[in-house]
């Protein structure tokens, strides 16, 4: 038996087209960046781009699933439409219009142990107040699953889904918009 090993990548080399222009991601990824050099500023890996592309096949599959089962027999809610609001186009998960409610669909390596509050969790923050204030809304559900859990050892260790649900006032929400789009002002285009 001769077996030959060859590079294989599941990650599609961006297909997803998006509109030409800023985007909110792109705007909290730099903000990030000026954040925490160190942390967010490393070289991008194989590594890295399979466990982004895990989360996208998560989010898209949960965006898939949901929208079956959430919308079965209802109307109202909208999934992965990409917008523009602000001079910043931003593909919200779901909004959830009967509800008024953003969703998000989040498959992660960061532990469950972290309060969601905490700034682990801050950018993820920022994204939704972004799109809430887009639709006019205060409140986001999260679906989160947490690939490694709580990192625990324990013989029933394993991958953790949470739901969450965030409700942000308006200031909060204003004021993250307001910080979102400064920040943007400083950014190339």
């Amino acid at each position: 038996m001769e077996i030959e090993v060859l590079p294989f990548s599941p990650v599609a080399p961006d297909t997803q087209v998006r509109s030409p222009g800023l985007h909110v991601g792109q705007v909290i990824q730099d903000m990030l960046w000026t954040l925490n050099r160190k942390k967010y500023g490393s070289a991008v890996t194989e590594q890295t781009r399979m466990l982004w592309e895990s989360g996208f096949l998560w989010e898209d599959a949960l965006s898939h699933v949901l929208a079956r089962r959430l919308t079965r027999g209802r109307e109202g809610v909208i999934v992965q439409r990409e917008i523009q609001h602000r001079g910043l186009w931003m593909t919200p998960d779901g909004i959830n219009l009967l509800e008024d409610r953003g969703e998000e669909y989040k498959f992660t390596r960061y532990s469950a142990n972290h309060e969601f509050d905490s700034a682990t969790f801050r950018h993820w923050h920022w994204q939704a107040m972004a799109y809430l204030d887009a639709w006019q809304m205060n409140t986001c559900d999260f679906y989160v699953l947490f690939i490694n859990g709580n990192y625990s050892h324990a013989a029933d260790a394993g991958p953790l889904a949470r739901h969450y649900v965030v409700e942000y006032s308006d200031r909060e929400i204003a004021d993250n918009m307001r910080m979102i789009l400064n920040h943007a002002k400083g950014m190339k285009r």
